[in-house]
């Protein structure tokens, strides 16, 4: 076997694998003799061999391995052209040599919309506060990365308009417009100021009238929540608890819990009998559960956020 074929055979290889790929509707298919199907573009096809554009890069196929190709249609083939176009944009192919310095700046603001996606989706399922400004920190890394990229697409002659520009400069700055765009809407247009949440802090509530902790006042919250670590030294049998219940706070934070009913919750001199409850594994560093909307309701209560103080007084 020479080494193109060697190559080729292992690039089919790799497409056979690809071909199980969800792949765009109106999509080049290519019928292998093995059964298999592969979708994408044919973008070269010569006597021996086509390379087909799969999307996320290209493979090249011997034509002795293919049964036949079933041809896009011209409109629909345009449309799928496009979208491999982008998606070849967004993995660093296809891109103009004028505008090599604002993909660079673009891939910077991608790592940096990373971080704020999966800061989002930690702060998203816990109560930890340290999560949320985790979450905030990189929402506000986001801003500057946006502002740099924005500089340059106006500075760019092809993206600003100054100059007409190649077809592909076209094509590679409007897809780099609108990708930035939804970027954006994690920390809201440029020019506006974040608005800044506010955190909850701490008080430390007696359960049962047995173990004291430290619970983060969420009037939101749906529950009072405890840790099952605090649930275990107050004495809760877990087992054969009410049932999974889904815990929201404010900003719309979720946590998955067991709902208990707690026999006592207390704040200071303030005390509250049987109050729907729920078992979660952790809260964050240092807390130990939730005080919320089924207990807070029950007082007329109210929020120092300057000091730091909890007031409760009893309902007239």
């Amino acid at each position: 076997m020479t080494a193109k074929s060697a190559a080729a055979a292992a690039m089919v290889g790799a497409g056979i694998l690809a071909a199980w790929a969800p792949a765009p509707a109106c999509a080049d298919a290519v019928h292998l003799n093995n059964g298999n199907v592969m979708e994408g573009v044919v973008l070269r096809e010569d006597q021996s061999e086509i390379e087909l554009d799969i999307g996320y890069g290209a493979v090249i196929l011997p034509k002795s391995g293919i049964d036949r190709i079933v041809r896009s249609q011209a409109r629909e083939r345009q449309s799928l052209e496009t979208l491999h176009r982008e998606r070849g944009f967004e993995s660093g192919r296809g891109i103009p040599p004028a505008a090599m310095k604002t993909f660079a700046q673009y891939q910077r603001l991608r790592a940096a919309h990373q971080r704020v996606v999966e800061a989002k989706t930690a702060a998203d399922f816990s109560f930890d506060w340290l999560r949320q400004k985790e979450e905030e920190a990189a929402s506000a890394a986001l801003r500057p990365a946006l502002e740099d990229l924005d500089k340059a697409l106006r500075a760019a002659p092809a993206a600003s308009g100054k100059t007409s520009g190649t077809p592909e400069e076209t094509a590679f700055y409007a897809w780099l417009r609108r990708t930035a765009d939804k970027m954006s809407r994690d920390v809201g247009p440029l020019g506006t100021t974040p608005v800044k949440r506010d955190l909850s802090f701490t008080v430390q509530v007696t359960i049962n009238d047995k173990i004291e902790g430290s619970f983060l006042v969420e009037p939101d919250s749906s529950f009072v929540a405890i840790t099952s670590k605090l649930a275990g030294r107050i004495g809760l049998k877990l087992a054969g608890l009410r049932g999974e219940v889904i815990v929201t706070a404010t900003n719309g934070r979720r946590l998955k819990g067991q709902a208990v009913l707690l026999d006592c919750v207390q704040v200071g001199g303030k005390k509250a009998r049987r109050i729907d409850a729920a078992v979660v594994d952790q809260l964050g560093p240092g807390i130990d559960g939730v005080l919320g909307r089924p207990f807070l309701r029950l007082f007329d209560w109210k929020l120092d956020d300057e000091k730091g103080v909890l007031t409760l007084e009893d309902v007239p």
